[in-house]
């Protein structure tokens, strides 16, 4: 009896923002024999914001998406290549409460090309977090993934997102049910800054 032959197992891609939460559910993803684990958030130390600003003060102004304003790493230290034209704020992010007294953000970046397909990015990341009744009104993270050793520090490489996790400094925390807001831009070594914003139920 003829049989056909059999297609070598591939890598699974998530085509949709709900096929990659029922992956980040199971965790674990089998390829060419190998098991590989999503990146999770709350694995990772959360990052500090590098400033703040309280409702009637200014935000510290963006980088310069000049290059040569940017700071660099030593010749030696390979770049990371930014292949990316588009930014987004995955649904899969979220309010991390598992320490009740330290709640942090825990955000997936879908980073994509000009077909919708995932695509690496690299350059400087800023993120703004603001949510209403919280005090300092904003905080603000500067996050460095220019380098190819610190953008895949980010990278889960099985939902082919960025994986961030944010602590803000609030004294006061936002007001129950308030929606915090979420802006992101990325400045790349060459090309425009691009941007995303999202809201989230705090």
């Amino acid at each position: 009896m003829y049989l056909p032959p059999m297609r070598p197992l591939g890598t699974v891609r998530p085509c949709s923002w709900h096929l990659r939460a029922a992956v980040a559910v199971a965790a674990t993803v089998f390829a060419t024999g190998c098991v590989t684990q999503s990146r999770d958030p709350a694995m990772r130390a959360p990052v500090a914001p590098t400033a703040t600003a309280t409702s009637t003060e200014q935000l510290p102004a963006a980088p310069s998406p000049k290059p040569a304003e940017l700071p660099q790493p030593p010749a030696p230290v390979p770049m990371a290549q930014h292949r990316a034209l588009r930014l987004e704020v995955s649904a899969l992010s979220q309010v991390n409460r598992s320490d009740p007294t330290k709640p942090t953000l825990d955000l997936r970046i879908d980073a994509l090309d000009n077909l919708g397909a995932p695509a690496r990015a690299a350059g400087a990341l800023r993120i703004v977090v603001s949510g209403a009744g919280a005090e300092p009104a904003a905080c603000v993270f500067n996050i460095a993934m220019a380098t190819q050793a610190d953008e895949a520090k980010l990278y889960d490489t099985v939902l082919e997102q960025y994986v961030v996790r944010l602590a803000p400094t609030w004294k006061t925390l936002p007001a129950a049910g308030a929606d915090i807001s979420i802006a992101l831009e990325l400045t790349p070594l060459a090309g425009e800054p691009l941007t995303a914003k999202r809201e989230l139920r705090w």
